[in-house]
């Protein structure tokens, strides 16, 4: 996987595929892994012709960290994600930039069914994109997975109780694989 224990991809999959999740969006990729699970998710609930799943990536990992390997879009060079997931819309920028793009496409809110913040592991941008991306949420049945919560040293592990501390439903799972958090608006 990408980074992502198999029982959080197991959330993930069982997220989208309960809520029947028409638009999901993954931002930060490592793999593709995780768009993978959602896209396959909206497959398996027959829902994938009117569904989509979004992976926002930069493609600014920092220096001497892998690249992703998927963006060639060759079989070989992605590990099959983008022949076995072709569907999967890649959008290329920074989470700040993709956010307005997206938002212009769909509207101001009510458009996100599955939310997966993973992409930039400190906590004020992690923060950031929680602030920019959750009022994009669908305000019945919406969720945001956060990545990276439990007690490890990245700053991102702070951003579920701020986001409590705000007024958000926060179910945070530190010991769930390198930890989970599960955000609903109020």
């Amino acid at each position: 996987t990408d980074g992502l224990c198999v029982c959080c991809a197991c959330v993930l999959l069982s997220l989208s595929y309960a809520a029947r999740a028409t638009r999901c969006v993954v931002l930060g990729s490592g793999g593709g892994f995780v768009p993978a699970a959602l896209r396959q998710a909206q497959r398996d609930a027959g829902i994938g012709a009117e569904s989509e799943t979004v992976l926002v990536d930069g493609d600014a990992n920092p220096p001497g960290a892998p690249q992703p390997n998927y963006h060639a879009g060759g079989a070989a060079r992605s590990g099959g994600f983008r022949a076995a997931w072709p569907e999967v819309e890649l959008v290329r920028a920074l989470t700040d930039d993709a956010v307005e793009l997206l938002r212009a496409r769909w509207g101001a809110a009510d458009a996100i069914d599955v939310l997966v913040i993973d992409a930039d592991h400190t906590h004020a941008q992690s923060l950031r994109d929680a602030e920019l991306w959750l009022p994009l949420l669908r305000a019945r049945g919406g969720v945001a997975v956060l990545h990276d919560t439990g007690g490890c040293a990245m700053g991102c592990a702070k951003t579920p109780g701020v986001l409590r501390a705000r007024g958000y439903d926060v179910v945070n799972l530190p010991s769930f694989g390198d930890g989970i958090a599960l955000v609903r608006a109020p």
